[in-house]
């Protein structure tokens, strides 16, 4: 999996840690309902930001897009039942 970003570094101090990571596929024209592949990429997102302080996830998407131009699973389906990635995340939380 790929990350982008930057870590910036102040006086030897590290701040602020700045990743991007794609929950779309290459083509946003073509749909992403791989369910396995999202979880996977969410998993590694929120287990890399538990090493490094002060540091949030924001996942895009909430709830499954299915119309339109890239339509995705999210982490709800449109009844807002959890997907995969969702009950990994809440399992996750519930552990503390």
């Amino acid at each position: 999996m790929q990350f982008e970003g930057a870590v910036i570094r102040e006086q030897g101090v590290t701040f602020a840690v700045v990743v991007v990571k794609r929950h779309v596929v290459e083509n946003p024209a073509v749909a992403n309902f791989d369910d396995e592949l999202i979880l996977e990429k969410v998993r590694v997102a929120v287990e890399a930001a538990e090493t490094l302080k002060r540091t949030t996830v924001e996942v895009d998407t909430l709830i499954d897009i299915d119309r339109g131009y890239n339509p995705r699973h999210g982490l709800l389906d449109r009844r807002c039942n959890l997907r995969p990635a969702g009950t990994w995340l809440a399992r996750r939380q519930a552990l503390g």
